[in-house]
């Protein structure tokens, strides 16, 4: 029998009014159980290689990806897959031979420590900055992180397998069920696996591996009081470690606590690779771009995608009303 699909994704591309729309049809859950997550992740993992003939792991450094790798590690070690079931491939994102990842070789040997050896693949920008666009007008796509996302899509496409995913273990697709909103809205960004590609998507698998990681804290935490570091800012020029970095760290720290305190009591050696450097750092391109050929056109294009806005729909249930944390199974039970 076929896997009905967690969520039915109408993109914008598809359809002549270029709405997105999203309905999930299964229900879903919070769990309070921290080590579930890696239970259903290697269970779906399980299910992935006897669905597909080959899969390979998108594996960034980050803790989404270094999670995965980790229950691929245990699953090895429990000889319910061998060494070589799932290849590791690692993107190599450059602009004329120069690197715009800050953290590939700390990625790497953290991979190494498990015992696996990745496979770099090489992605210049700038050499394929003519895909990009036509990927990006083609598919109806808008916000100032899509030609990451774009790119990074368009490297899995490249590889001769199925390629996991691990989009929306946290804000991505957990926007809205938090402490400061009823609601449950999606960006169209970050739905790019549904597309027609070769990409599958581990935490949106199934409404078992999705509820694992809908918990207590996630709905019930409350925002990190900033005044102390407003007022720290008129010291930056005297004392430039009380403001502008420790006041980003702490929005970083409250936008991913929630997944984190999942992936480091599952795997406390995912601390080595704590604090994600971006797959591919904007900054480093624009230091360099004097050096590009047609770096004028790429700077528009960038500048045009990031004067517009992620484009949002709230997620509805299969009657067509919009899903809430009410619509939770157990909502009653934990708020």
């Amino acid at each position: 029998m076929a896997r009905k699909k967690l969520f039915t994704i109408v993109h914008p591309y598809s359809n002549p009014n270029k709405d997105f729309s999203i309905t999930i049809n299964h229900p879903v859950w919070i769990t309070d159980d921290i080590l579930a997550a890696k239970r259903e992740s290697k269970r779906v993992l399980l299910e992935m290689v006897d669905a597909y003939p080959k899969l390979i792991l998108a594996y960034s450094g980050g803790t989404d990806s270094a999670f995965i790798l980790c229950c691929i590690r245990d699953l090895i070690d429990e000889k319910k897959i061998s060494q070589d079931t799932v290849e590791i491939v690692q993107g190599g994102f450059t602009a004329d031979g120069i690197p715009l990842t800050m953290d590939t070789k700390r990625a790497t040997s953290f991979a190494r420590k498990l015992g696996f050896s990745s496979r770099i693949h090489e992605f210049d920008i700038n050499k394929r900055w003519l895909d990009i666009q036509q990927y990006y007008y083609d598919f109806c796509l808008s916000g100032h992180t899509s030609i990451t996302d774009i790119a990074q899509t368009l490297l899995i496409t490249e590889q001769d397998g199925h390629v996991i995913r691990a989009s929306g273990t946290s804000n991505a697709f957990w926007f809205g069920l938090n402490y400061n909103e009823d609601g449950f809205r999606m960006p169209s960004i970050n739905v790019l696996w549904d597309l027609p590609n070769n990409q599958v998507n581990l935490s949106s698998w199934d409404n078992k591996i999705f509820s694992s990681f809908i918990t207590p804290f996630r709905l019930n935490t409350v925002a990190v009081d900033m005044s102390p570091f407003d007022e720290a800012k008129k010291y930056e020029s005297t004392n430039p470690t009380n403001s502008k970095f420790n006041q980003d760290g702490m929005k970083l720290l409250e936008k991913y606590l929630d997944k984190w305190i999942i992936y480091f009591q599952c795997y406390p050696e995912m601390c080595q690779i704590l604090g994600k450097f971006y797959t591919l750092d904007w900054s480093i391109w624009h230091h360099h771009s004097h050096k590009f050929v047609n770096a004028d056109r790429m700077k528009k294009f960038i500048d045009e995608t990031e004067l517009t806005s992620d484009q949002y729909t709230d997620v509805k249930l299969p009657d067509g009303r919009p899903f809430t944390k009410k619509d939770l199974v157990n909502y009653e039970d934990y708020i």
